[in-house]
């Protein structure tokens, strides 16, 4: 060094050799340890509790100690034994007789002198190693460098190594470079590759979902029209039954409020089972009602206000007892304005219509057909063609017709007076 503190022309700093190590280690002496055959622990860092040379154990610290914790060699180097192995410039090779290599950077290296955590056994100057690589960094693994003299042929080869070396750097980072360009546009033409694949499946599942889902909705939409058909159909059963009764309600209670077919008359039951079977919707059974509530016969009651309203709302579909009714209504002028056009164009409509039902056989439009034929004013007057309507109704059983036949006979209406027959 010169007197600045730096580095004279010629010289450099390196590890030293193991042949330099171990001279300097030994100072002089050829016992295993700088200072003689024994060590456990007190005179060096290591594990001292099992000693060497000696039955008496030491410390073990379990860590490194700083430099001259312990008493130098003769020749004033601290821990060459122990604290941390020392780092040596040769290969990992057999040392003998002084025949040693220099290792090139990355190769492993071998290390000298043992270390805080080993036995004295492995802290002898002679100890060594050679398993780590030179870029292993341990926390029992140290060095220690020295100052030696370069000479020209030596600083020669050490310029072209060093040469050699940084271009062999530089075609090593070339080359590592280049691999990793390469590598990356692998890497990004597999991303590119798996996005375009996982974009791909993402579309696929999505249709897939997409077409599950209209399955479904497909599905729902038949179960739920299979539900409406289904409600559709019970409706229309039950519209049909209940049709069916208030039909059966209808038709009975007709019978017995005007003793048709041969039945006895019942004005009571027949008006109620007429007010059940309009209450379902029977048109029929309201414009009889409205019969039944004009007149009261029978025992039914007499309401002409009901008797108006029932008739209005059946003679909305054309039926002829309600049209009858109306004409009644309007001709009376009871519960509403009298009204003679309105009567008569009512009851003409109700004549056409029991005209049609009467060649169907209606046992009562016959009745009311005969009775309009022969009362009635402003309509076709023909008595006889009345009375055979009459006697056909009453020979079918109509208690109805054998009472207006009897009328008549009293009347002398269409056949010759017979008040025998009348009251018959």
């Amino acid at each position: 060094m010169n007197d600045g503190g730096y580095l004279q022309d010629g010289f450099e700093f390196r590890l030293p050799t193991e042949t330099e190590w171990e001279y300097a280690a030994r100072a002089g002496t050829e016992t295993p340890f700088p200072w003689g055959e024994a060590l456990n622990g007190e005179q060096a860092n290591c594990n001292g509790t099992l000693p060497y040379g000696t039955n008496a154990k030491g410390p073990y610290w379990r860590r490194t100690t700083a430099v001259r914790s312990y008493p130098p060699n003769a020749w004033g180097l601290c821990d060459v034994v122990g604290n941390v192995w020392e780092w040596a410039a040769n290969e990992g090779e057999t040392f003998e007789n002084g025949d040693e290599k220099k290792a090139p950077t990355g190769y492993k290296r071998v290390l000298r002198g043992g270390s805080w955590l080993n036995y004295p056994q492995n802290c002898r100057v002679a100890s060594r190693k050679w398993e780590f690589a030179a870029t292993v960094q341990d926390y029992g693994n140290g060095f220690r460098i020295i100052v030696a003299r370069r000479d020209a042929e030596a600083e020669r080869l050490r310029c072209e190594r060093e040469a050699a070396e940084r271009a062999e750097a530089e075609r090593r980072a070339k080359e590592a470079e280049r691999a990793e360009a390469e590598r990356r546009a692998q890497e990004a033409e597999r991303r590119a590759r798996e996005e375009v694949e996982r974009r791909a499946q993402e579309v696929e599942r999505r249709a897939r979902e997409a077409e599950r889902r209209a399955q479904e909705a497909e599905r729902r939409a038949q179960k739920a029209e299979r539900r409406a058909q289904e409600a559709e159909r019970r409706a229309r059963e039950a519209a049909e039954r209940r049709a069916r009764e208030a039909k059966a309600d209808y038709l009975l209670g007709r019978e017995l409020a005007f003793g048709l077919n041969g039945t006895k008359v019942d004005g009571w039951r027949g008006f109620e089972l007429l007010k059940k079977a309009a209450d379902a919707g029977s048109v029929d059974a309201k414009a009889e009602l409205a019969e039944l509530y004009l007149d009261g016969c029978e025992g039914t009651p007499s309401d002409a206000a009901r008797a108006f309203a029932a008739a209005f709302e059946a003679a909305q579909s054309d039926n002829p007892f309600a049209l009858y009714v109306l004409g009644r209504r309007y001709d009376e002028g009871r519960r509403v304005s009298k009204d003679e056009k309105l009567a008569a164009e009512r009851k003409a409509r109700a004549f056409r219509e029991f005209e049609k039902r009467a060649k169907s056989g209606d046992v009562r439009a016959k009745t009311r057909l005969g009775v309009m034929s022969i009362y009635e004013d402003g309509l076709p007057e023909d008595e006889k063609v009345g009375f055979e309507a009459i006697r056909e109704a009453a020979e079918a059983g109509s208690a109805e017709a054998m009472n207006f036949l009897s009328w008549c006979y009293h009347d002398g209406k269409g056949v010759a007076k017979d008040e025998g027959r009348a009251l018959g």
